[in-house]
């Protein structure tokens, strides 16, 4: 699967393959996602939490609860961690969001909100206990200039009005491809 993605969100997914292992966890679970963007913490996802009175730290001990706390993982294993077809679902849910709140390059919010959207992971579960959904943080993305919006008729391709106009991306923007080998899929 190639998905082109910020540099920060390369990033992100590196943190979420090493969460896995630190967690002991064979394959990269959706929340594994979520532990790399709180590890990463300087991105428009962690500073919307901050601005909401809450604690990065209560949120990462939460998701890191769903794990089973085994020992962590070898180096030796780290390759062999895999995305379950959950994480790769979530993958392609945040590239609908880039592509429709963006230039279609992924970056950390597109991911959050497939995050919430999906509703079937320990963070949407946590953050819907809060009182924080998907809608709620759409709407606050939008507010606050993280999600670009598209007007109706308006393309991915069409030009944007120079008023609107989004800022540069974060980071450079890199095709990464995220190894799926069939046979080694988690489920």
């Amino acid at each position: 699967m190639n998905v082109q993605m910020t540099s920060r969100m390369g990033d992100i997914m590196k943190y979420a393959r090493e969460e896995a292992a630190r967690t002991g966890c064979p394959c990269m679970e959706p929340d594994h996602i979520m532990l790399g963007i709180l590890r990463h913490s300087d991105n428009p996802v962690c500073g919307y939490i901050r601005s909401l009175n809450m604690s990065l730290q209560d949120m990462k001990e939460a998701v890191e609860s769903t794990f089973q706390r085994g020992r962590s993982l070898d180096f030796s294993e780290f390759e062999r961690i895999m995305p379950t077809k959950s994480t790769l679902s979530l993958l392609s849910a945040s590239m609908f969001e880039a592509a429709r709140y963006g230039n279609g390059i992924l970056d950390v919010q597109h991911c959050f909100l497939a995050l919430l959207r999906s509703g079937n992971n320990c963070t949407a579960i946590y953050l819907n206990a809060c009182g924080i959904d998907y809608k709620s943080v759409e709407e606050a993305f939008r507010n606050l200039g993280i999600l670009k919006v598209m007007t109706s008729g308006q393309t991915e391709s069409s030009p944007v009005p120079a008023e609107r106009k989004p800022g540069p991306v974060p980071g450079k923007s890199r095709v990464f491809n995220i190894v799926v080998r069939n046979d080694k899929l988690c489920s």
